[in-house]
Formats: structure tokens, sequence, C-alpha cells
């Protein structure tokens, strides 16, 4: 039975979510889906949500974080995945950023609670046998991170997520423009 989408291609399980990672993939849908300002979107599904005070703070730390990561975890999945990143299903492609930034980014979450939530999420929001693709991705990246981490150090696409890249590139412009070298900061 396929997933009944509302007309912005979010599934209708997702209108009121129940816990603060449902609250994270719906904001990470509204924000890479339909362009939401990362604050808005977050606050929106916050407030519709209900949650307790724990739950909204993990969902804000789950959301920022992929944000902020979103290109070292573009990075990732690029290697642990055949296929090319921006063909993943949008539900898939935020389940799985909320799912590796648990990994690479929150020692108090076990690396096992992740992927397992992660699968649960794509069950519940995805069709059939998706599970098994969000289950293998993160369990091949388990098996890697040490890896992966060390190719992520030492490639620097990956270090530069999206606002860092801007920010240098910003610098770099002014640089040329004002004629005088100014240093990067870290």
């Amino acid at each position: 039975m396929p997933v009944r989408k509302d007309r912005h291609g979010m599934p209708d399980s997702l209108k009121r979510p129940v816990n603060g990672r449902e609250a994270a993939l719906q904001a990470l849908l509204q924000i890479w889906q339909e362009g939401a300002y990362t604050a808005i979107a977050l606050n929106r599904t916050l407030r519709r949500a209900g949650l307790e005070e724990l739950d909204r703070r993990f969902a804000t730390e789950l959301v920022n974080g992929a944000v902020k990561a979103k290109g070292t975890l573009d990075f990732v999945l690029g290697r642990m995945t055949d296929r090319p990143v921006r063909k993943l299903e949008p539900v898939i492609y935020c389940i799985l950023h909320l799912g590796l930034y648990q990994i690479f980014y929150m020692d108090r979450i076990p690396d096992a609670a992740a992927c397992n939530e992660s699968v649960n999420l794509a069950k519940k929001f995805s069709h059939k046998g998706t599970d098994k693709f969000v289950n293998g991705v993160l369990r091949g990246t388990l098996r890697q991170k040490e890896l992966l981490w060390e190719k992520i150090r030492n490639d620097a696409a990956a270090r530069l997520s999206p606002p860092l890249a801007g920010r240098a590139l910003a610098q770099t412009v002014w640089r040329r423009r004002s004629k005088r070298v100014v240093p990067l900061e870290q």
C-alpha cells in the first residue's frame, strides 16, 4: 500500500509528531524540500507537536546539527550509497541525515539506538523496503566510522559544510576586493 501524502509531498502520518525524532524529520523536510528557514520550520513543528521539553530540545539539536553538518553528512552518504544522494527519496534523505548526525556528532546517543530509531522512522514514513536500505547504510557507516572520520579530516570539501564554505568564499572575495590580507577565522 503506497504512503499517502499531502499536497507538499509530506506523508499524512507526519502531521503531528509524537517524539523528538519525528519532529526533527518533519522540520528537515520543510527546510530541505520547501526551502523554509530553519528556525521557522522548527518552531512551527514544535508548536504543533506539543512535546515535552526534553523532546523539544532533542529535536532542536537534531535539526540544527543536521543543517549545519549537511555537507559532511552528504559526503558520508555519497561514500555509503551506490545511488546519487540527490536521487534519494526526500523522507529517506532526511532520515539518513538524522541517523548519521546522531552517529557522528551525538556521543550520548548509542550508535545502535540511532540506527534502530532511523529504521523505525523509515518503516513508519516511507514505503516497504526502505527500512532495509536505511539499516544497511547506517550499519555500514558504523563499520567504517573511523575510516570515514579520517576521510572527513583529510578532505577539505567534506569539512566545509555549506555555512562554512559560504563564509570562506565571502572572506576570499573580501580579501581580493580590499587588496589586503584578512586572516580566515577558524
